[in-house]
């Protein structure tokens, strides 16, 4: 760059421990945790000396070498484990004021630094539209599921410099406005171009190819950190089974006790023949969506279909203990954990001997229970016509609704909670259309519903008992 200020050069970088790792000393060896992994490394209390140090202090490369070096350690050594402190994520590039001050961290990951990627003052730079900034352990983060990389904001002035981008802008025109500090800003810049916070030309808004514009910013995202490998963060069961929370059917029932129960009849001599018939092959070839009717659904068929794709059954108690209660359960169709976070609705407007209204399905007792009276004539009225109104001329017969209780998930399984309950949602509609086609009735899965609770009592927050997913049935399906 033409002006000495302007100069930006990766060799001279600092680094510096990143937020939220913790250094301990056990034995001959450093430990580090709270990062993508726990790892040691092999030093005395001098080789935790520096660590420690670097979490306050940024230092350049060669600087911590030689720190690691009078600690008693080779240079060799000393690379090494600069290298492996990159490799695993425990170190980040730290940005630096005029004054000195650490104002952002990049992490590294043992990446070689490119000089000639220095942005140079005509480049024009626009946030991407993946980029986002949130509160992540009471500091600013910027992230993207583009890049696995967290960038921590410790100075709010550089939020400004982002902003500032927030149209195709050339970093000259940002320069002149923060002439005060302009290799603060480069160096800003090259990371966030670097990491995709920052792109030229649209190119993430491009839909062709196989680029990220054929995406949406938040099925991207949830993709990425619901996945292995796209971000920083722990994946999967991260947690022991959430024995302090209440299983979801000993909710319902203190919900509901004071409930009408509506016993569902055992699948009929003649129903249990035609399960017997079917072959698997034939049902899985016959299985669709039906959206008209030759007959109303009957009360009885509605009780077949509930014993084939949801009634619960329990497994030997051997598999059941006091911390594990939810062991004991087993449907046909699969959860993570068999936690079964996932329950019925389902709202009757023509089944025969059944009367119209709003119920919910014990599993265990294979039974109706009437909650018209909790929910309200309104609420039901509602949830109805936004199910039924998805067919030609509103002709539904009746309305099923998958509730999922997440926390349920969510205290075992962290950040994929909320994708298994998708997972578990589709494998319980596959259950219902296998169900439904192997009686001769009527199934259609809905592509969507509404955002809330099922019952509406906490619509302005509602992350209890979510509303996942809508599914219409009804009686054999009409002559072509």
């Amino acid at each position: 760059m033409a002006d000495e200020n302007h100069v930006f050069e990766p060799s001279r970088l600092a680094f510096l421990v990143l937020p939220g790792i913790h250094i301990g000393q056990k034995d001959a060896s450093v430990i580090f945790s709270g990062g993508p992994r726990d790892i040691s490394i092999a030093g005395g209390r001098a080789v935790h000396r520096v660590f420690v140090d670097l979490q306050e202090t940024p230092l350049t490369e060669d600087r911590v070498a030689d720190r690691l070096c009078a600690a008693g350690l080779s240079l060799v050594e000393a690379y090494y484990i600069l290298e492996c402190a990159k490799e695993y994520g425990l170190l980040g590039c730290a940005i630096t004021s005029r004054d000195g001050r650490v104002t952002a961290l990049f992490p590294v990951e043992g990446r070689a630094e490119d000089p000639a990627a220095a942005p140079e003052p005509d480049q024009q730079f626009a946030v991407s539209r993946f980029c986002y900034v949130r509160n992540r352990d009471r500091r600013i983060v910027i992230e993207t599921p583009l890049c696995t990389d967290v960038i921590t904001l410790l100075d709010p002035a550089l939020l400004d410099i982002l902003f500032s981008f927030s149209t195709p802008t050339k970093l000259s025109q940002v320069l002149h406005r923060h002439p005060t500090d302009t290799a603060q800003i480069v160096a800003f810049v090259h990371h966030l171009s670097r990491i995709g916070v920052l792109i030229q030309d649209d190119e993430d808004a491009a839909a062709d190819g196989d680029g990220p514009g054929n995406w949406e910013f938040h099925d991207l995202l949830f993709h990425r950190r619901t996945r292995i490998g796209g971000h920083r963060y722990p994946v999967g069961a991260t947690t022991s089974a959430p024995a302090q929370i209440l299983p979801a059917h000993d909710v319902k029932q203190r919900q509901f006790a004071a409930c009408d129960l509506i016993d569902l009849p055992e699948p009929d001599h003649d129903m249990r023949r035609k399960m017997a018939d079917r072959r698997f092959a034939d049902v899985i070839r016959r299985r669709g969506s039906i959206r008209s009717y030759a007959r109303p659904l009957t009360l009885g068929e509605l009780g077949g279909f509930l014993t084939l794709s949801a009634r619960a059954r329990q497994r030997p108690d051997s598999l059941r203990t006091k911390t594990t209660p939810h062991l004991g359960l087993h449907r046909p169709y699969p959860t993570g954990g068999a936690c079964y976070d996932l329950e019925i609705y389902v709202f009757a407007r023509e089944c025969t001997g059944l009367r119209a209204g709003a119920y919910h399905y014990d599993p265990f007792r294979h039974a109706l229970r009437d909650i018209g009276a909790i929910f309200g004539q309104q609420r039901i009225q509602d949830l109805q016509s936004l199910g039924f109104d998805a067919l030609p001329h509103g002709g539904g017969q009746l309305l099923i609704m998958i509730s999922s209780f997440h926390q349920r998930l969510s205290m075992k399984y962290g950040s994929i909670a909320y994708a298994l309950t998708l997972k578990h949602v589709g494998a319980l509609m596959q259950s219902f259309y296998l169900a439904a086609t192997a009686l001769d009735l009527s199934p259609c899965a809905l592509g969507t519903g509404i955002d809330g609770s099922v019952d509406g009592a906490d619509a302005a927050t509602p992350f209890g008992e979510l509303l996942v997913g809508e599914f219409l049935l009804g009686g054999p399906a009409a002559a072509p």
